[in-house]
């Protein structure tokens, strides 16, 4: 199992009271604390700052591959430009943003990723979650993305969420994704679990891993109490993860352990970022070293 760390951790500081979008140093940062491993995230900072909806975010996104370079940090996976289905406007609005989806395709191939992570969607109208409409467009539209992304070598991988009233419904239960992947029967397709929601979606860990273990190709690592999702530091919420480390050793998880974090990820004061960071190596490594030993 490698450790990596989202690109979501480290792409902006605190200065004079704003957030700056800063993510050439959270990649420089990433490095000097032993990182060489990244899940970059295209939607794209703290801030309104997009980089996918700009009009050069191919050279942007060719510059960020030339501080990974330049840094030995390699990005294995990426995460879409993702989006809620309940937070669009109109028509318009849904089309945009799915070709975000779509650009995050290309992006993924100037950073040198081979997987992207996407999220399912859930689908409302006037009577609430419509089960059959979510389950069409999840169908066409990750079919298509799918598509799209083999023909550059590239697999999906569809995360779990978690239950938000009026917003997200799909995916919060590992049956789900489990129906998904044999629905649509795409060897290149498979499941990052997000082991923070699951926390957050209250679902039994062990069993929840043993449905999805056939695709799971990518652990989201944070912690939370089950009532806001932090994305906190793994040991500081209810997840078991004794338990979840032991239980992945014993499916066979051949896959990485990604840091997706966000408490250490704006520290006002400079000299806190890459001891935070530093921090951060040590407990991913120190679940590691609990997977080996189960």
């Amino acid at each position: 199992m490698k450790l990596s760390i989202t690109s979501g951790a480290v792409c902006g500081v605190r200065e004079n009271g704003q957030v700056r979008f800063l993510p050439h140093l959270g990649i420089e940062q990433c490095a000097r604390a032993g990182f060489d491993r990244m899940e970059y995230n295209l939607l794209a900072g703290p801030t309104a700052d997009r980089l996918m909806a700009r009009g050069n975010w191919r050279e942007e996104l060719f510059r960020l591959r030339q501080t990974l370079d330049e840094n030995a940090m390699i990005v294995p996976y990426t995460h879409d430009a993702w989006f809620m289905m309940a937070q669009t406007v109109d028509a318009s609005d849904v089309a945009f943003k799915e070709e975000m989806v779509r650009r995050s395709v290309e992006a993924t191939c100037i950073l040198g990723g081979k997987r992207m992570v996407v999220h399912a969607q859930s689908i409302y109208d006037s009577e609430g979650y419509n089960e059959s409409k979510t389950w069409e467009y999840n169908r066409a539209f990750l079919s298509e993305i799918g598509e799209l992304a083999a023909r550059d070598g590239i697999g999906l991988d569809v995360e779990n969420l978690f239950p938000v009233a009026g917003m997200i419904e799909f995916s919060s239960r590992a049956e789900d994704l489990m129906n998904l992947m044999q629905t649509i029967n795409d060897p290149t397709m498979g499941i990052c679990w997000d082991l923070g929601h699951a926390n957050m979606a209250k679902v039994d860990h062990m069993q929840a891993l043993e449905t999805v273990a056939p695709w799971l190709r990518l652990i989201h690592a944070a912690d939370n109490k089950a009532t806001v999702d932090e994305h906190n530091i793994p040991g500081y919420g209810t997840v078991p993860w004794d338990a979840v480390m032991s239980k992945l050793k014993s499916i066979g998880y051949a896959g990485d352990l990604n840091l997706s974090v966000r408490t250490f990820a704006y520290p006002s004061i400079p000299q806190q970022r890459v001891r935070a960071l530093e921090m951060l190596f040590g407990i991913g490594n120190d679940l590691i070293d609990m997977f080996d030993k189960a």
